[in-house]
């Protein structure tokens, strides 16, 4: 109940929430039981406590909450600063392999989110994002494209929690080489990344190529 207040947008971004007493009132609930409800989402980033202030809504489309699952980073170790061009966007009937990785039926669409990202003007990320049509309706005709899928899904009423990576090496083909200004084969970081929603379902499957020119992939551990 309490998550469906967020994804719906009653409470809006900001917002102080009332307090556990009031909401166990509300609820009917032991007030042990809504502390336990508010850590799960201060948890899963949707709220964050205040000490003497209360508990707030978490903006998913700022640049603490937007960047949680770009793990590229500089040889200096900050979190690498990429711009965006947004090279096409596309709707398809889901293959095979995107109704795998998305979890959808047979007869499902998805939308092509194709990519190229620039790191001090130069090409280093070309990827597609693969994403539930009937998630994100309207995105194809969507003039202002949030770069990071937090804030794409928070823009579209859903709510990234979780992800999961693959990382490997792959060589360039034609059309790659082109977009990234690399020589035909040339070694590249592909990344493979699902990104699930805090209720489960799977929000994006995406596949990147990167040239990172000195930079590196960062895994933490918590």
């Amino acid at each position: 109940m309490l998550l469906g207040r967020i994804t719906t947008g009653n409470w809006k971004p900001g917002t102080l929430i009332p307090n556990e007493i009031d909401l166990a009132r509300e609820f009917g609930l032991s007030v042990g039981t809504v502390r336990k409800a508010l850590d799960q989402l201060q948890a899963e980033h949707l709220l964050t406590r205040r000490q003497g202030r209360g508990t707030f809504v978490n903006d998913l489309a700022s640049n603490e909450h937007a960047s949680r699952f770009a793990n590229l980073y500089g040889s200096d170790g900050a979190r690498l600063n990429l711009k965006s061009k947004v090279l096409s966007v596309t709707a398809h009937a889901a293959d095979e392999p995107a109704r795998r990785a998305l979890s959808l039926p047979q007869g499902a669409s998805v939308i092509h989110l194709v990519r190229l990202k620039f790191r001090m003007d130069l090409p280093c990320v070309y990827e597609t994002s693969i994403l539930p049509a009937a998630l994100f309706a309207g995105l194809p005709d969507d003039t202002n494209i949030p770069d990071e899928i937090s804030a794409l899904a928070q823009k579209y009423g859903q709510i990234a929690g979780s992800a999961e990576e693959t990382v490997s090496i792959s060589q360039a083909d034609k059309d790659a080489a082109q977009k990234l200004s690399v020589a035909e084969d040339s070694a590249l970081l592909h990344l493979d990344r699902k990104v699930f929603a805090v209720e489960g379902q799977t929000l994006e499957w995406r596949l990147a190529l990167c040239n990172l020119r000195g930079g590196h992939y960062r895994c933490m551990v918590a």
